[in-house]
């Protein structure tokens, strides 16, 4: 590249970074701000993200937290146990992990996103499915027999039988479909898998 054209990319790399270590002090500010009053897990949440914004801060990059959408939010998924020993790194780690460009990491950041989109349309499917039963049994069209429909529903989500879902069933499907994905396919392992699959969930 010409002379010109390398100092112009350093200048605007340099300022990209000057303004990323802008946005992690602005946030660190705002979290010692709220420190003061705040509950043990809303502090323990707190004192997470300053670990996250320091380390981005030494890297010059900057991740804003993540938005919940729906009320729904990804379980800590960095004590699953995976096939072959790994284990997954926690967010940041795995955002870091992810600017190597793996091919591991980045199939596992397609898949992520392939499914959150096939999610939201398969419960917007089901929402209708529901409201259109409910509906016609309320209409005297059909009998519909709630409790048999939520007894095989429970069965193929609730890992644990404990009739809820909950965040421990969530890390378990999780961890199947890693196992499954990376059993047999000598291309990827099922630690960048899975850091690449966490990132296309919250990101995608």
């Amino acid at each position: 590249a010409p002379p010109h054209q390398e100092r112009a990319d350093s200048t605007e790399m340099m300022g990209s970074r000057a303004e990323a270590r802008e946005r992690v002090n602005s946030e660190l500010q705002q979290l010692r701000s709220r420190e003061k009053g705040a509950s043990p897990e809303e502090l323990k949440n707190i004192v997470d993200r300053k670990t996250e914004l320091k380390k981005m801060r030494g890297l010059g990059v900057y991740y804003g937290a993540p938005k919940e959408e729906s009320g729904f939010t990804m379980p800590d998924l960095s004590s699953l146990s995976l096939p072959g020993g790994f284990a997954l790194p926690k967010e940041i780690d795995a955002e870091l992990m992810a600017q190597s460009g793996g091919f591991g990491t980045v199939m596992g950041a397609c898949t992520g996103v392939a499914l959150k989109k096939l999610g939201k349309a398969a419960m917007g499917i089901t929402g209708f499915i529901f409201m259109t039963l409910t509906a016609a049994e309320k209409q005297g069209f059909m009998t519909v027999h709630w409790d048999k429909v939520k007894e095989k529903t429970m069965k193929l989500i609730d890992t644990d039988g404990d009739g809820e879902l909950s965040q421990d069933d969530m890390k378990k499907h999780f961890g199947k479909l890693v196992a499954y994905m990376t059993g047999e396919n000598s291309a990827v392992t099922a630690g960048t898998y899975g850091a690449g699959l966490l990132l296309g969930f919250r990101y995608g």
